[in-house]
């Protein structure tokens, strides 16, 4: 049984959306552990440390379950349906919080400023696309046909998970 193209596209955007999200989550992270290995503390927020560290959990995660539902596999729908939007949204909003709790006194309050919350903007910026395609998946693969796709292959024994 072939994938509707609707599928398809959305895997392939939670993919290229997940890489980007990786990619710029791996260069802060870098970013911070160069900065502590150089002066001995995190020029960053000390909360971009842990954020960042969850985004690219995040984004891992994100990228087998495009991966997933490229293949039609039923789990890459429950994980896509019931976990993905959850987890991209509370991220989100803890990068809101750390944003309003991060002071930059050099800045006067102007939020892209090179200093303390940077690497938060940034991957605050990064987000909004994962954001997107996670309540995208939530509404596409929440459709009754696309949900009977999924489900049929695994009475038929085609899918690798039990």
């Amino acid at each position: 049984m072939r994938a509707p193209v609707s599928v398809l596209v959305s895997a392939l955007a939670g993919l290229v959306a997940n890489l980007l999200v990786f990619v710029g989550s791996l260069w802060l992270f870098v970013g911070n552990l160069e900065s502590r290995r150089h002066t001995g503390h995190f020029s960053a927020s000390p909360a971009g440390f842990p954020l960042t560290s969850f985004a690219l959990a995040l984004s891992l995660f994100g990228m087998a379950t495009a991966i997933g539902l490229y293949g039609i596999r039923r789990w890459a729908r429950r994980i896509a349906v019931q976990l993905f939007p959850i987890f991209s949204a509370s991220l989100f909003m803890a990068m809101l919080m750390a944003l309003s709790l991060t002071r930059n006194d050099v800045s006067g309050g102007v939020l892209l400023t090179v200093g303390q919350g940077l690497d938060l903007a940034i991957l605050m910026y990064l987000l909004i696309p994962l954001l997107a395609v996670s309540f995208w998946w939530l509404l596409l693969l929440n459709r009754r046909r696309v949900r009977e796709l999924f489900i049929k292959p695994m009475s038929s024994g085609h899918d690798s998970m039990p």
